[in-house]
């Protein structure tokens, strides 16, 4: 191992002696080569300390390796930076043109000039390797003064419009190929003419942003695709997750009417207000969408109902034409989803526009429709629009009022209904006390308009609970009154007990204060009657009302 160490050590002492710039090449592929003897020996020395280990010796240290090691890594470095400095120099010099990149170009000059500049200063006690790294940068400096030419007249976004000025300010003609080198151009001996290339470069490279600009917003859109979902079992579809396509568009907008407002825009003036046009265009589209989307939603429901339709014939006729162009226009879309697709359907701005003026006809009318009603049962006020469209959709089951009576009519929770005439019979409250109506109602007479037998039952029910109160008023005399507050309602009970309790108070004063002391003992009783049953078994109604009548005595 040691042999191999002296003859690397020997050609790493031969390199000080390399010092022809033409033979950088040569050079680079030596230390590389010595470079990867030193690795294998590297490799080696770690098998020798493994096995020296594994015996339990004490590991052998060479450290001539890392000597050579030291020695040769400057020279590979110097090497390297200028074989590649070299190659580069021949690609942007000899490459077409519109493989250029001036900026990138000026980045890697720096670079190398860099590191040619620590190099230099490396091998300052090196004469040869000095040698290289000097002529090397001097390269590097001569590359950097083609920068302004490089800049001027490589520049990706040189059009035949800059061109023919080029030829204008040089007074003979210029016309590069995309196969015409840096080289050629060097060739032509423009430097002259440099300060005035540079506001035609610069113009280039303005127009050139906005060109690109453009296409990266046209190719986005070209991807961008609604999502569309099926809407129930309505058979057509309607838009979701829309948030992202509108902020882009949003952004977009921006973007391209900060773009027209650019005073390198010309070129592109009139493809940038086409485009503009489109998104804004696109934007008024959603906007129209959306609006009739959330109305279409709201009415589908309604006017799905056969008794809706017949009620307001009108609207329903309206809402037939605006659900057909909703259906076309999304069976349209969820066959193309693209965003930008929607711009190519026939008249699409003109038939959601339309169809947002009739949706607003429609939703007038129906405010209407249901403004009469509540105003011919001023009760339909206690529920909302939703509640009383539910109500009057159905009017063919009169069962469907159920879940609003409450609302309506705070003592009544359901109505009793025949089986087949559908008649109104008895009236329950939430604590299930049923009262029978006085007048049996017909809901089959009022021909599917439900507020006019809601009139008729709150005409009933006052006339219903009067019929039950004059009735237990007469059977108070003629029942214990421990009975009779079980039998009937709890409405009627707390009524009629009030009523004798006023008659018997009035009668006792005036007769004087041993009547009064008798009809306090006579009430004494009668609570500890009530009492005694509360204390019993009951009914949810009978404790209700007992609990009522308590809560009276108490007070």
């Amino acid at each position: 191992m040691s042999e191999i160490f002296v003859a690397d050590n020997w050609q790493a002492e031969e390199m000080k002696t390399w010092g022809e710039a033409s033979e950088i090449p040569r050079y680079l592929k030596k230390a590389q080569g010595l470079d990867q003897k030193l690795q294998a020996a590297a490799d080696k020395i770690e098998a020798f300390n493994i096995e020296e280990t594994a015996f339990g010796w004490e590991n052998t240290i060479y450290p001539q390796r890392m000597e050579i090691i030291a020695a040769v890594k400057p020279f590979l470095s110097l090497y390297e930076a200028a074989n590649d400095f070299e190659t580069k120099r021949n690609d942007w010099l000899f490459g077409p043109r519109s493989n250029l990149n001036p900026d990138d170009i000026e980045q890697e000059l720096g670079h190398f000039n860099r590191t040619m500049f620590k190099l230099e200063k490396s091998f300052s006690d090196c004469p040869p390797a000095y040698s290289i790294a000097s002529k090397t940068r001097a390269r590097i400096e001569n590359m950097k003064e083609r920068l302004p030419l490089l800049h001027a007249l490589c520049n990706p976004g040189m059009r035949q419009r800059h061109w023919d000025a080029v030829s204008e300010v040089a007074r003979r003609p210029i016309q590069p190929t995309e196969e015409t080198t840096l080289q050629d151009i060097i060739n032509m001996r423009l430097e002259e003419f440099i300060e005035q290339f540079e506001p035609i470069a610069e113009a280039a490279s303005k127009e050139y942003a906005l060109e690109k600009a453009l296409i990266k917003m046209k190719s986005e859109w070209s991807h961008i695709e609604f999502n569309v979902h099926a809407y129930r079992e309505s058979g057509t579809y309607i838009f979701a997750a829309i948030d992202e396509i509108q902020l882009l568009l949003d952004d977009h907008i921006v973007r391209t009417q900060t773009m027209k407002g650019s005073s390198f825009i010309k070129p592109f003036e009139e493809e940038t207000k086409e485009w503009e046009a489109n998104l804004l265009l696109l934007q008024d589209i959603l906007d129209q969408c959306l609006k009739m989307q959330a109305t279409w939603l709201y009415l589908e429901p309604i006017f799905s109902s056969p008794d809706i339709v017949a009620q307001m014939p009108e609207e329903g006729r309206r809402f037939a034409l605006v659900d057909k162009t909703w259906r076309e226009i999304m069976r349209q879309v969820q066959l193309d989803p693209k965003v930008l697709a929607v711009l190519k359907i026939d008249k699409i701005r003109e038939k959601v526009v339309k169809s947002n003026e009739l949706l607003e006809l429609i939703q007038k009318g129906l405010n209407d429709y249901l403004e009469k009603k509540r105003l011919y049962f001023a009760r339909f006020f206690f529920l909302s629009n939703d509640e009383l469209l539910e109500i009057l959709s159905e009017t063919k089951d009169p069962t469907r009022v159920q879940p609003h009576l409450k609302k309506c009519f705070e003592g009544i929770a359901k109505l009793e209904f025949t089986p087949e005439e559908m008649d109104i019979t008895h009236m329950k409250s939430s604590e299930d006390e049923v009262i029978e109506l006085k007048d049996v109602i017909s809901t089959a007479k009022a021909k599917g308009q439900v507020e006019k037998w809601l009139l008729e039952l709150e005409g009933d029910m006052t006339s219903s609970v009067h019929k039950v109160i004059k009735e237990s008023l007469e059977a108070y005399r003629s029942t214990p009154r421990i009975d009779w507050v079980r039998q009937w309602p709890g409405q009627a009970v707390l009524c009629v007990t009030l009523t004798f309790w006023t008659e018997s108070i009035h009668e006792a004063i005036k007769i004087g204060p041993a009547a009064m002391d008798r009809f306090l003992e006579e009430n004494n009783t009668q609570i500890e009657d009530v009492v005694k049953v509360v204390r019993g078994k009951l009914s949810k109604q009978n404790r209700t009302t007992l609990q009522a009548l308590m809560f009276v005595y108490c007070s």
